[in-house]
């Protein structure tokens, strides 16, 4: 899969572009990428010594199997930390639940097989509009327009997981400031969706970000390779934050 993503931030002169490339097993719920986020350069003094846009070409890798794990590395990373460690871990689960929000309950959601990632999108959205056709990567695509409403995922969890995800949701929403975001997506006639563009608008101290992503999907059923660096190479995220704020 390959993304391109923008977010317009409060203070800064310039949307932060970030884009990447990578894959995805979905049966064992891990991927790697290649992140690019060197327009972070074009926004930065050259007095900070982050202007060079090398340091911001880095690697994200996930391992969601058992709990939300993901590993980030990027040279300005390495830079700051030293003694040989080069990756930064992210509890990425644990992070979430501090803001009220479990990604564990949506990543229940998850589908392992591609083609049902349509159903869900459709579980969770109003009417799909058609757009139009069009080839994405040489495949024949429709495009439709719809919107997600984010209060319908506590209807396709159990029973008993409900309560806790609408407890989510809430704490979702009032970030976001609105239940609801528009998709766009890409279908090819075997019902596999081939790109997906979204657009959120989150509430900020200092004002509002709006944050635009489009995702194409290709390479269904290769094999998928994923190496994760060795402990010692690592920091976690959150020991890091608590050592900074001590």
């Amino acid at each position: 899969m390959s993304m391109t993503a923008t977010m317009s931030v409060p203070g800064l002169s310039a949307p932060i572009r970030m884009s990447g490339e990578g894959a995805v097993d979905n049966v064992r719920k891990r991927g790697s990428m290649t992140l690019d986020m060197s327009s972070m350069a074009r926004s930065l003094p050259a007095t900070s010594g982050l202007n060079d846009p090398s340091l911001w070409r880095g690697e994200y890798v996930f391992d969601f199997s058992k709990s939300l794990v993901a590993y980030m590395r990027f040279p300005f990373m390495t830079r700051a930390l030293g003694g040989g460690k080069s990756w930064v871990r992210m509890d990425l689960g644990a992070m979430s639940r501090e803001t009220g929000v479990n990604l564990d309950q949506f990543m229940q959601m998850n589908q392992s097989n591609p083609a049902q990632q349509l159903q869900l999108l459709r579980a969770v959205s109003g009417q799909f509009t058609k757009l139009g056709t069009g080839r994405v990567r040489g495949v024949a695509t429709t495009r439709y327009h719809t919107t997600v409403d984010i209060t319908k995922y506590p209807e396709l969890v159990p029973k008993q997981q409900r309560a806790a995800m609408r407890a989510s949701i809430d704490a979702l929403i009032d970030t976001m400031g609105k239940p609801t975001y528009p998709v766009d997506v890409w279908i090819d006639a075997k019902e596999l969706v081939r790109r997906m563009s979204l657009r959120m608008d989150m509430k900020a101290p200092t004002g509002s970000m709006a944050f635009a992503m489009s995702m194409d999907f290709y390479g269904f059923g290769r094999p998928v390779s994923v190496s994760f660096p060795r402990p010692e190479e690592t920091v976690d995220l959150t020991k890091l934050m608590q050592a900074q704020t001590n």
